[in-house]
């Protein structure tokens, strides 16, 4: 296990990041090295870093997230992007709690609809763009895919793609570059916890993805689902560095009518962005509910799917018999 504390474990030593070493050369240079990937990961800063114009080309206005992860796919994954309508409604979402529109964010999507990945990798790298103070605190039931997450996450600012453009806007630190934890020389953080684990740290932004696994509806306690629950709500939502303008961001599917998003509902305060893979419209009579964003479900047929490119009738039709 990854500790958050500065006490290494032997098994823990795996896990550091290890920079390419420099040549005699380079090194000799004060100037420091010429590569801006070895810079990055030695947490350098070049002789041309300076503050973002205020006319900033990439101001979020003006460069949008679903743009950056239009651009940036490729860059990671090897399946070609199917844009849908549901990822720019989430993407809308992220950036109004990036801009502090929107503190408290629920989201219920479908299962493989890239939620994961546009949430806890694109969505950071994208923040720390403009604002990379920003301080994410993230966690996952599934420790290995969270921490997977962190390492794309990193390879993302780390490639020559985003490098080109945004290298003068922060550096990772060379004395914190771990999996579960990596800094910037800006301030901002990107932290992974286990659910159940330790925090130990703050954050300005707490990410959560899939808080429950969906075999956890399978115990006739719930006690999984119970203990998770605690975990949020005691140990991790506590983490908030400033409890006014830090925000918390509650992503997954729905897994038991007792789960995460039953709770924070109930309790309310969270905006709710919900997507069905089949569309039910509300009651006769009744308004289709609408975010504090001004978005709605633009779907109107009953059953109509939400990303047909991608998951048509027949794939529908197969994750329900697979009991999905």
């Amino acid at each position: 296990a990854l500790l958050l504390q500065g006490t290494f474990s032997p098994m823990s030593l795996v896990d550091i990041w290890h920079p390419p070493p420099l040549s005699s050369s380079m090194a000799m240079q004060c100037r420091g090295p010429a590569d801006p990937v070895q810079a990055a990961l030695l947490g350098r800063t070049p002789q041309s870093k300076a503050p973002a114009p205020v006319d900033d080309e990439w101001a979020r206005n003006r460069y949008p997230l679903m743009q950056f992860v239009r651009e940036a796919w490729s860059h990671l994954e090897s399946q070609p992007f199917i844009p849908g309508w549901h990822l720019e409604a989430f993407a809308h979402h992220l950036e109004a709690v990036a801009n502090r529109q929107i503190l408290r964010l629920l989201v219920n999507l479908p299962m493989r609809s890239a939620k994961s990945v546009v949430q806890m990798v694109f969505f950071p790298a994208w923040v720390w763009i403009t604002a990379p103070e920003e301080q994410f605190l993230c966690t996952s039931y599934n420790k290995d895919l969270a921490l997977h997450h962190a390492v794309i996450c990193r390879r993302l600012m780390m490639s020559s793609w985003y490098q080109e453009r945004w290298r003068a806007r922060f550096h990772l630190r060379g004395d914190m570059n771990i999996k579960s934890r990596y800094e910037n020389d800006a301030g901002g953080a990107r932290v992974t916890v286990a659910v159940g684990g330790a925090t130990g740290v703050g954050g300005s932004i707490l990410l959560v993805d899939d808080l429950h696994s969906r075999d956890d509806d399978d115990s006739p306690t719930h006690a999984e689902i119970q203990s998770a629950k605690e975990f949020f709500n005691g140990d991790f939502a506590g983490c908030l560095v400033n409890p006014q303008t830090s925000a918390i961001v509650v992503t997954g599917q729905r897994v038991a009518l007792d789960d995460i998003s039953a709770d924070l509902l109930a309790k309310g305060g969270y905006e709710h962005l919900k997507i069905r893979q089949e569309y039910v419209p509300p009651p006769p009579g009744q308004p289709k509910p609408i975010t504090s964003i001004g978005w709605s479900d633009p779907r109107t047929e009953v059953g109509e799917l939400m990303h047909p490119a991608r998951w048509g009738p027949a794939q529908v039709a197969e994750a329900k018999r697979r009991g999905m």
